[in-house]
């Protein structure tokens, strides 16, 4: 029966849409090192929703800036290359799923535990003497629970049975016994049809596991930054970031407040993805 389910999986993956042509022209952008504005305008306005939704975050209370902002040139501006690539890369995969069959989901909870794991990552990498942990840590933590919104898109009745019954912190867990498929497994091979580069997939597909290889370092990046939200960046996991991460926990302790601070600012942008 799971492979039965499995199998079934995969078929309906490929039948999900695609990154939008715009998302990937935009992502394509933000990677290069020598940042080209126009360029990048350009890519964004071939896509009214992102644009709609982009200057409806830059022109929110969360930015905190003087002035309407009506184009995608004065938004990237306000908000700088390396936020405006984090925002457009959430807007991109709020926009790719439709949860609204699956009345029990709590859409808020999802993306407000995305983006503080994300966040976390993102100021944890900046300790680690890694470029390459360093460049995919926010997307890495954006994209790890995204199986998640697979499977709702895919079997809404089934996963709103479970969404009524969970509290949000073993939801996860609480999916692969009820399913017969593992969210991350549904995770991976959505990321690989999307033509994703590695370690975003082995990150997705391999969290709850003892995954040993070229990518470990930035999945033990992730799986330390969950534990620590599923604390609410309280006290520190007692997980070894010496070991696991090479730094120590003096360092950690210093981002703590930062990404608690962050934290009221992640539910806030939470909402706009949902709601704007």
């Amino acid at each position: 029966m799971a492979d039965i389910l499995v199998m079934e999986t995969i078929k309906q993956i490929e039948l999900l849409p695609a990154i939008p042509v715009a998302a990937k022209m935009v992502l394509k952008q933000l990677d290069q090192d020598s940042f080209e504005l126009v360029k990048f305008c350009g890519a964004v306005e071939k896509d009214p929703a992102m644009v709609a939704k982009l200057l409806a975050i830059a022109n929110s209370a969360y930015y905190a800036g003087a002035g309407k902002i009506l184009g995608v040139k004065e938004a990237v501006v306000r908000l700088g290359v390396d936020e405006t690539r984090r925002v457009v890369l959430a807007i991109t995969l709020s926009k790719s799923f439709d949860w609204s069959a699956c009345s029990s989901f709590n859409a808020a909870w999802y993306w407000e535990d995305a983006l503080n794991v994300a966040d976390c990552a993102q100021r944890i990498a900046v300790l680690m003497d890694d470029s390459d942990v360093q460049d995919a840590a926010y997307a890495a933590g954006l994209l790890h629970n995204i199986g998640i919104l697979v499977l709702i898109q895919l079997f809404p009745a089934k996963m709103a049975a479970i969404c009524t019954k969970v509290d949000r912190m073993v939801f996860g867990h609480v999916i692969s016994r009820h399913m017969d498929i593992d969210h991350r497994q549904a995770g991976a091979m959505l990321l690989q049809q999307w033509e994703l580069p590695a370690p975003f997939v082995v990150v997705t597909g391999h969290l709850a596991d003892k995954y040993q290889g070229d990518h470990s370092r930035l999945l033990n990046l992730i799986r330390f930054s969950l534990q620590w939200y599923g604390f609410r960046f309280a006290a520190i996991p007692e997980y070894d970031p010496y070991k696991a991460l090479n730094i120590d926990k003096a360092g950690l302790r210093r981002l703590a407040s930062e990404v608690r601070q962050q934290k009221v600012k992640n539910e806030q942008l939470a909402a706009m993805l949902i709601y704007s």
